[in-house]
């Protein structure tokens, strides 16, 4: 990997409403957009006219300047794309918008730890001083190296100061102890599980593993085209699942602080289920605490 897709999904920074508030608080820049209900292309684009197309329940969204933007969501669909101020007070009017999350990505080469951590510590700085918005983000770094001092005490120092870190815990088979940012202590770090709730068999583990996710052939829409999907897999796919399920418990619970979205994650989670989590992992499935359907 040699780019990270730093995600800091917002939760509504703006809520759709009949009518439009302060135009001055909007925010252009890239968007998801999440409807009540399931429509058709041709519902949406009857409010919208910049949608790419639908996939399998997903848009993709393809910016001018290379930034894919992707959401897949099995109740509702969703699009997304870089919008202007005036189409976004257009989304805010629709009746089939129920959120908009605002979005950062930053395209930085991972290959060097001070330049990763130069973006981690903007995306902190930025989330702390922002009126409203620690209580509102998360940070999710699919990515990782050897383990490093400093990106552990830099996502320690995160996590002081109220801003939640969901990590990939490494492909290496291996304790994730040994890696950064997965050793981090107050990170939470996701290992990868298969269809049949087993340890993927690259996914690291261990007493710094918090939850498992799934991992193992997950299909997603892919950058090649706008209807492209690709199968992949990795703890980089896992660490997304837990990332969105704490934006979910944010919002529904209204919990404010790392240490409560952690602790839930660890109260929903169940127990048992996997096959061997690996020699110190607790065996902690993520789940979203939703009754069975």
């Amino acid at each position: 990997m040699h780019y990270l897709k730093l995600l800091l999904a917002l939760l509504p920074a703006i809520i759709a409403a009949p009518t439009v508030t302060d135009d001055d608080d909007i925010i252009e820049g890239a968007y998801i957009v999440t409807l009540k209900q399931k429509l058709d292309e041709k519902k949406v684009e009857q409010h919208i006219d910049w949608v790419d197309g639908i996939h399998n329940g997903s848009v993709f969204r393809r910016t001018e300047d290379g930034v894919k933007l992707v959401w897949n969501e099995t109740t509702y669909k969703g699009y997304s794309g870089d919008f202007d101020k005036q189409t976004i007070k257009e989304i805010k009017k629709s009746k089939d918008v129920s959120q908009l999350l605002l979005l950062w990505f930053l395209d930085i080469d991972v290959s060097r730890t001070d330049i990763v951590l130069d973006g981690y510590n903007w995306a902190v700085t930025n989330i702390t001083n922002t009126p409203g918005r620690k209580e509102q983000a998360v940070i999710s770094m699919s990515l990782g190296g050897s383990r490093s001092d400093a990106f552990n005490a830099a996502v320690q120092a995160a996590y002081s100061a109220g801003v939640h870190t969901v990590v990939a815990a490494g492909n290496d088979n291996a304790d994730a102890a040994k890696y950064s940012p997965a050793s981090a202590p107050n990170a939470t770090t996701i290992g990868a599980i298969d269809i049949d709730n087993k340890r993927a068999s690259f996914s690291n583990y261990g007493e710094l593993v918090d939850l498992f996710a799934p991992g193992v052939n997950v299909k997603s829409a892919w950058y090649t085209s706008n209807s492209a999907t690709n199968t992949i897999s990795g703890t980089s796919m896992a660490c997304p699942h837990v990332a969105g399920l704490s934006l979910y418990l944010r919002a529904k619970e209204g919990l404010t602080t790392p240490e409560s979205v952690a602790r839930r994650l660890q109260e929903l989670a169940t127990g048992g289920v996997i096959q061997d989590a690996g020699s110190g992992s607790p065996n902690l499935l993520a789940y979203n605490g939703a009754p069975p359907s």
